[in-house]
């Protein structure tokens, strides 16, 4: 697998899409500004859930569809308390409501 093929692009029906290569990927980004890679962010109190298409697959061993989601969770002092990694924007906001509720029922932990 070469390099460039691990990056991707998300259009307005919310699917990914892998590009060619960086310089595809690059201007994808310019273009579609910050906001076309955020899924959803909420503040629990004082901390923080954030849920983002993060646009390169970060499936680094084993086999299965692309990682390309990314949900965080952060305290109050911003350090990460769980990360959770999936393939596809549905399963995104899916995620991200779990951790939402886990945040307002205190269920998580501060990642050492």
């Amino acid at each position: 697998m070469n390099f460039a093929s691990l990056f991707y692009t998300i259009g307005p029906d919310r699917v990914a899409r892998r590009v060619g290569s960086l310089d595809e990927y690059a201007d994808w980004r310019i273009a579609s500004g910050p906001d076309a890679c955020r899924v959803a962010s909420d503040m629990i109190g004082k901390m923080y859930v954030s849920t983002i298409f993060l646009g390169f697959d970060h499936r680094h061993v084993g086999k299965g569809p692309p990682l390309l989601f990314e949900t965080m969770t952060f305290d109050k002092d911003g350090k990460p308390m769980e990360q959770w990694r999936c393939s596809t924007w549905e399963e995104a906001e899916a995620q991200h409501a779990e951790a939402k509720a886990a945040l307002q029922h205190s269920h998580l932990r501060v990642v050492k």
